[in-house]
């Protein structure tokens, strides 16, 4: 017997897919896309989540001298116990997740498909390297050195790339109904506040929201819009009412522009119907595959190029075929329901 799913892709009904939510972070926020994915494709029996903030609190709370090391085994214990527990077939481990090489191991060796979906970059949150071994298959949102280590490993690897958070609207504003320019989401690094910088300094129209910028000093003051959090629905107001929505690495990618991931926000951006602007990655490329995007390489690319599409204006068309593109193709829906697609 199958269970229907998304666009005809079924998947067994046999199967009972438990998930591990990360603790805090941009890995929590993707989790808890997923996990809201997994609850339109998979009926409430067949679907378990397990909240390591939950238990990591708990047992911070109950420990008279809690140590990182203590709390974070019992966590681990407590999923044990859990999977067992649901029955699990599956369990998906979002990145960042307090899961040990050891818990991994052992759920595989009771028959359980475990599951690692790295969302980090693979430069940046290096734990990969050690987890990985013990993992039915790892997925991730970059190839180049972590495919090479599965293979290596003899472990199955799969791109898989995150997808659109902010909610999807029925409609949104067209490129003539915007008054705004240019709109970056993101915390400011070197690379993105030399960038953005090159762009005020010709005077183009540009608003800069994002955590971290509470604290920065210099020539962009005047183009902050959000200091600190930035929420989803701020987000989407800027976006919707900018004709540009500009993708920018936290590191210059110079040559190791191959190994440049995927962000949420490219999908976001057109998903609120902008034009996306973004620093030439491969991957992106290949990813969006379909869609009219623009390119560049570096702060004067990113000023000749932001120029260029402000001054000649873009296709309503365009726009509207890319964002029908990214609702269809790029949503967590499609994520989870490729997931759950049983191997061939």
């Amino acid at each position: 017997m199958m269970e229907a799913s998304l666009s005809g892709i079924t998947a067994n009904a046999t199967d009972k897919w438990l998930l591990v939510l990360p603790p805090e972070g941009a890995a929590r926020n993707v989790g808890e896309k997923a996990w809201e994915a997994l609850g339109e494709l998979l009926p409430a029996g067949n679907r378990k989540l397990f909240d390591t903030k939950s238990y990591l609190d708990a047992f911070d709370r109950l420990l008279k001298n809690p140590a990182d090391d203590m709390v974070v085994d019992l966590t681990n214990q407590a999923l044990v116990v859990q999977c067992l527990d649901f029955g699990a077939t599956h369990v998906l481990v979002m990145a960042l997740s307090p899961v040990t090489r050891f818990t991994a191991d052992l759920l595989r060796r009771r028959g359980m498909e475990t599951i690692h979906w790295f969302i980090e970059d693979f430069r940046e949150a290096k734990y990969w390297r050690e987890v990985l071994p013990a993992y039915s298959r790892f997925l991730a949102i970059q190839r180049g050195p972590v495919e090479k280590a599965c293979a290596d490993a003899g472990v199955p690897f799969g791109y898989l790339p995150t997808a659109a958070i902010l909610k999807p609207r029925a409609s949104v504003k067209t490129w003539s109904e915007r008054s705004g320019g240019i709109a970056f989401i993101g915390f400011p690094s070197k690379y993105r506040v030399e960038v953005l910088e090159a762009l005020a300094r010709e005077g183009l129209p540009l608003k800069v929201a994002g955590l971290g910028w509470e604290k920065y000093r210099g020539p962009l003051e005047a183009n902050l819009t959000g200091r600190g959090w930035f929420g989803p629905e701020e987000a989407f107001k800027l976006l919707e009412n900018s004709r540009i929505g500009l993708h920018l690495p936290s590191e210059d990618p110079g040559p190791d522009r191959g190994n440049s991931h995927v962000s949420p926000r490219v999908f976001d951006i057109l998903a609120a119907g902008c034009l996306l602007l973004s620093e030439e990655a491969p991957l992106i490329a290949e990813t969006l595959r379909g869609c009219v995007i623009g390119e560049f390489r570096g702060p004067a690319g990113a000023v000749h190029a932001a120029r260029s599409a402000l001054a000649e204006g873009f296709g309503e068309e365009i726009l509207a075929a890319n964002r029908e593109r990214v609702l269809r193709d790029h949503s967590f829906a499609r994520r989870m329901a490729d997931l759950l697609l049983p191997a061939a």
